[in-house]
């Protein structure tokens, strides 16, 4: 009895996948072409996508922590999946990916990517004449922390935050600061000290990540299958801003959306399927909403 209701369970949890699936499977078609950008004192790598509506949004897209960057399979899956009429960006981070690590070291903050961001929002302004209100700011865990913490000092149109993680535990938690350093310098070969983790990760934490309030519409998603995310601490945030954020959840969904499962096949896969589907399909949603609004 206890088989029949596992296939039974699991034939229907492949043909939901399959249905929620169609939309993502039949978007995977866009075209990237690799771009370098300046900042202030080095560069970063990124890849960009026009849109097919030249006066409508431009996404910036910033990645978690992954040594790939947005050469990762779900950043990836999230970047060839936006919707067309968008424009985006992706970055690699300064450390990650094809961006090179080289004076990150010496830098007064190691976690803040901030400039990495402004010099992005600045690149597009001056390739394709879009304003800030245009933008977007899109980022996963600590790339959705990066993303709140600049739309607070500039007029972007939005941000969308995909689960963004609670710092506080790094600080508090001597073992779990000292996995988090280990995991920075496998990730981009830069080593922190635990005091300029704890005083880096202040800044990306509340309510200093929500102090100014960015001025455009707020939304943070997180998986309904997450821990020890931002949203469990959401009495924290200042109040302007509480009536700003919109805090939402992807069914079924854990922290990376099943891109890296320990399930076996074919349930990895199928898991993965319908993440990844009910990500975009609410993410592309929430994206031409803020755009709305801006119109």
């Amino acid at each position: 009895m206890f088989r029949i209701l596992l296939k039974l369970s699991i034939g229907f949890v492949a043909i939901s996948a399959i249905v929620i699936g169609v939309a993502y499977i039949g978007q995977s078609s866009r075209d990237f072409h690799e771009v370098i950008i300046d900042a202030p004192g080095y560069s970063i790598s990124g890849e960009v996508s026009q849109g097919s509506d030249p006066g409508g949004p431009w996404v910036i897209f910033v990645h978690g922590n992954r040594k790939a960057g947005i050469a990762h399979p779900l950043y990836q899956a999230i970047l060839q999946n936006i919707d067309k009429a968008v424009s985006v960006v992706g970055i690699d981070m300064r450390g990650y990916g094809a961006s090179s690590a080289k004076g990150m070291a010496e830098a007064e903050r190691i976690l803040d990517r901030e400039e990495d961001i402004v010099a992005t929002a600045a690149w597009i302004k001056r390739e394709f004449g879009a304003g800030e209100h245009q933008i977007v700011l899109i980022g996963h865990s600590i790339g959705a922390l990066q993303v709140l913490n600049a739309a607070g000092n500039a007029d972007y149109g939005g941000v969308i935050a995909i689960g963004p993680g609670a710092f506080e535990r790094y600080v508090g938690n001597p073992d779990a600061r000292r996995d988090y350093i280990a995991k920075i310098e496998r990730n981009t070969g830069v080593r922190m000290s635990p005091e300029i983790l704890v005083k880096d990760a202040e800044l990306l934490m509340l309510p200093n990540i929500f102090t100014p309030c960015p001025s455009g519409k707020i939304i943070v998603i997180h998986g309904t299958r997450e821990k020890n995310m931002l949203n469990s601490r959401r009495g924290d945030v200042p109040a302007p801003c509480i009536g700003k954020i919109s805090w939402q959840s992807i069914s079924f969904s854990d922290h990376m959306y099943g891109s890296e499962s320990q399930m076996v096949e074919p349930l990895a896969s199928i898991y993965t399927l319908l993440a990844r589907s009910l990500l975009m399909r609410q993410l592309n949603r929430w994206l031409l909403t803020i755009a709305d609004s801006k119109n």
